[in-house]
C-alpha cells in the first residue's frame, strides 16, 4: 500500500466553495472527467449526504500498466460526501469501482481556514492498494504519482469554478 497527504488552501469562503464544487465538472483543467451523475441524494440529522458516479479517462499510464489494465480507457469512481452545516465541514471519499488491479482511495476534508473566514482549507488522504502478486508495489507507484498530479489539475479546475462564479474568469 502506498499512502500520501496532500494540503491545499482556496481562498474563498467555505460556503462558495461548495457551490463551486458541485459545479465543477466539466473544466479544461480536468478533462478526464467524461460523465458525473447524482445516484442518491438526501438529508440525515441536518447533513447532506450525496453519492455520485463519474466516469474517468485515462491516457498517461505507462504500457505495462494498459497491458494489466487490459487495454481499458476509462474506470467508474464512486464519490460519496457528506456536508455538514452545524460543524462546517465537507468531507468527500472518493475509490474506482472498475480497474481495481490497483484501488485509489482518497478521503477530503474541507473546512473554513483556522486563520481566515475568506478562505477554504483542504486535508486531502489516499491510498494505492493492489493485490497483483510481483507488481503490486510498482502499480501503486504508478497510481499515486498519476494521483498527486491529478489534484494539482483538480485544484485548479476548482479555482477556475470559483472564479467564474465570482465574475472574475
Amino acid at each position: 500500500m502506498k499512502y500520501t497527504s496532500l494540503t491545499a488552501t482556496f481562498p474563498y469562503a467555505w460556503e462558495d466553495f461548495i457551490k463551486a464544487f458541485w459545479k465543477m465538472f466539466p473544466n479544461p483543467y480536468n478533462p478526464q472527467v467524461v460523465v458525473e451523475d447524482v445516484l442518491e441524494r438526501n438529508i440525515q440529522d441536518g447533513k447532506l449526504y450525496t453519492k455520485r458516479i463519474l466516469v474517468k479517462s485515462f491516457a498517461n499510464f505507462p504500457k505495462w500498466v494498459e497491458t494489466l489494465l487490459r487495454g481499458a480507457t476509462r474506470t467508474c469512481v464512486i464519490e460519496e460526501s457528506i456536508v455538514d452545516l452545524e460543524n462546517r465541514t465537507f468531507v468527500t471519499y472518493v475509490r474506482n469501482i472498475t480497474q481495481t488491479a490497483v484501488v485509489v482511495e482518497e478521503r477530503c476534508t474541507y473546512k473554513p481556514s483556522t486563520t481566515s473566514n475568506s478562505e477554504t482549507e483542504c486535508d486531502r488522504q489516499a491510498w494505492a492498494t493492489s493485490g497483483l502478486w510481483g507488481v503490486a508495489a510498482a502499480l501503486e507507484s504508478v497510481a499515486m504519482r498519476e494521483f498527486v498530479k491529478d489534484t494539482e489539475l483538480t485544484n485548479k479546475g476548482v479555482l477556475l469554478t470559483l472564479q467564474t462564479l465570482h465574475g472574475r474568469n
